[in-house]
């Protein structure tokens, strides 16, 4: 029994070999990239399953299954039908990549068809479950003029070997506390992330002794407590005990407990409560008035301009901490305000909390949480946050950015498509029967031009989601096996280079055991480009349903 719990220090030795064997030291990227073939990109075309037409009502095409292929030549004519290896790739300067296949459902005159089409062309990671050398022997590589030993992990794209680096950036949907000391500053920032890919950043910051809730689709800070109010708390007393908690019950004399009183905000929160009082906001309606006259507006809907308030409501449903789920009250409710849609705002039945049809519960809490942690900051400097600190970041693979850039590309897709199906249906006499399968096979390759003229450059610019981002892809180094395996297992930050920071640079004590403390470049990238250790896994995303 004592030499399963000590075993001696040879046997220790065969653990990495065993491990690496089994998992490899790509296997983050590899999962990465299954996880997005075979989830991620079925649920984007679920999102964006449907293309109606503006010129025909009657008419409405359906997306109802999307497949990715096994890669092969993209000639027509090819007599040969033998698989596409990725040699044949390196050496004909062709991009190594697999059809992408949807079935749509679409009306065509009186009856519905179904049909299955090509819309692109995705770039195949090798070594992965698309890929043609996934689970096959030593001999069957050879015969493909494939090393053994390589580990995969890395696109063809036009001949060239890319790999997508590894990105490191600050988590979403997490609260991180800063003080800035020269202007005396606190400010509890939270950058919201959701599955339509907004991203938005909304801060509660200290500003001459009041504390604000601050946006960018809102011109002026908002007093804390009139976006309480505007959230549906409208009596002061929740507001205070929300963000300030309740007074300490007085320690009894005999007890010698050193147990930790609950600290007391409320002197310090009681300043925000006058500020709304004095700027004459008591009631929710109040408060919705004052922040929707200050709500940059976007006017591309045509019509009658819609109450102040309501603006206020569509903000604070989609726009402020987006992520924070917004769900209907009311008859029949339990839809949720989604981003980009319009929140359905009758009045509710007077008797109804606030009246409105909106349930902001869970956003308003969120809102008083940061506002209480800014408190607590300003009380005791030790509760800020330390965004070096590893546990507040998160590793972006090739799957995460792949799936982003389909996004992108699949929604350009279907508004190009709906562009040139509403320019046939416009003209009056057409000779026949109208089929979008054929314009469908006209739109062109957007997708596969997209996919590879993102990784061959290595810029990743949506203009959708707001990111701009350049050196993603990197050409694999092939100067050694070793320089080969470092280059899948690097991870590149978001800073720049040139600012003498020394903060991101520092070796941080929880990095421990997930990233290595001593493979970092010198000079200008030392400490910000860093490596995985050896055994580091990375988890891919996990449905949060069943939790």
């Amino acid at each position: 029994m004592s030499s399963l719990a000590n075993p001696p220090t040879q046997d220790k030795w065969l653990l990495l070999p065993a491990f690496l064997k089994v998992k490899g030291l790509v296997k983050q990227h590899i999962d990465s990239f299954n996880y997005f073939v075979n989830t991620d990109i079925k649920n984007i075309v679920k999102a964006n399953a449907k293309v109606t037409s503006d010129v025909d009502p009657r008419f409405w095409l359906k997306y109802t299954d999307i497949n990715v292929g096994f890669p092969d030549r993209n000639e027509e004519l090819s007599s040969h039908q033998k698989p596409l290896t990725p040699n044949e790739c390196r050496l004909r300067d062709i991009t190594y990549s697999a059809p992408i296949v949807v079935t749509i459902q679409y009306t065509r005159g009186k009856q519905i068809v179904q049909r299955n089409v090509n819309i692109g062309r995705l770039p195949v990671m090798l070594r992965s479950a698309k890929c043609v050398l996934t689970g096959k022997g030593e001999r069957e590589l050879a015969r493909m003029v494939e090393c053994p030993l390589d580990p995969g992990g890395y696109f063809i794209v036009k001949g060239t070997e890319k790999v997508i680096l590894v990105q490191e950036q600050l988590s979403k949907n997490r609260i991180i506390v800063e003080v800035d000391g020269v202007k005396g500053v606190v400010q509890a920032s939270c950058t919201s992330s959701t599955h339509g890919g907004l991203k938005s950043k909304t801060y509660v910051a200290t500003k001459k002794g009041h504390i604000y809730l601050r946006h960018n689709s809102i011109h002026e800070d908002v007093p804390i407590a009139i976006a309480l109010k505007a959230l549906g708390i409208q009596s002061d007393k929740e507001i205070l005990l929300l963000c300030a908690g309740s007074s300490p019950a007085p320690i009894p004399s005999s007890s010698q407990s050193q147990t930790p009183q609950p600290k007391d905000y409320t002197a310090l929160f009681s300043p925000n409560l006058e500020l709304a009082a004095q700027l004459g906001v008591f009631t929710q309606h109040q408060a919705l008035e004052w922040i929707g006259s200050r709500v940059k507006v976007n006017r591309r809907v045509v019509g009658p301009r819609r109450p102040a308030w309501e603006e206020a409501m569509e903000a604070l449903a989609t726009i402020v901490l987006a992520h924070v789920p917004v769900p209907m009250r009311g008859v029949g409710g339990g839809g949720v305000a989604g981003p980009g849609g319009g929140v359905g705002l009758g009045q509710g039945a007077g008797g109804e909390k606030g009246g409105f049809g909106v349930d902001f519960r869970q956003k308003a809490v969120f809102v008083a949480m940061m506002t209480r942690r800014v408190l607590m900051a300003m009380e005791d400097e030790k509760m800020v946050d330390d965004r070096d600190y590893v546990g507040n970041k998160r590793l972006e693979l090739a799957g995460q950015l792949l799936a982003l850039l389909f996004e992108d590309l699949f929604k350009t897709y279907n508004s190009n498509l709906k562009a040139s199906i509403d320019k046939v249906l416009k003209k009056p006499s057409r000779t026949s029967e109208f089929d979008a399968f054929n314009t469908m096979r006209m739109q062109g390759d957007h997708l596969t031009s997209g996919f590879v003229r993102a990784i061959s450059t290595g810029n990743w610019s949506l203009k959708r989601f707001k990111m701009e981002r350049a050196g993603v892809t990197h050409v694999l180094s092939r100067l050694s096996f070793i320089s080969a395996l470092g280059m899948m297992t690097r991870i590149s930050s978001q800073f720049e280079k040139t600012r003498k920071v020394s903060g991101p640079r520092a070796l941080q004590p929880s990095q421990w055991g997930v990233l290595c403390p001593s493979d970092t470049p010198e000079g200008e990238a030392c400490g910000l480009v860093k490596n995985l250790a050896l055994m580091t896994h990375i988890t891919t995303d996990v449905e949060e349903e069943p939790i």
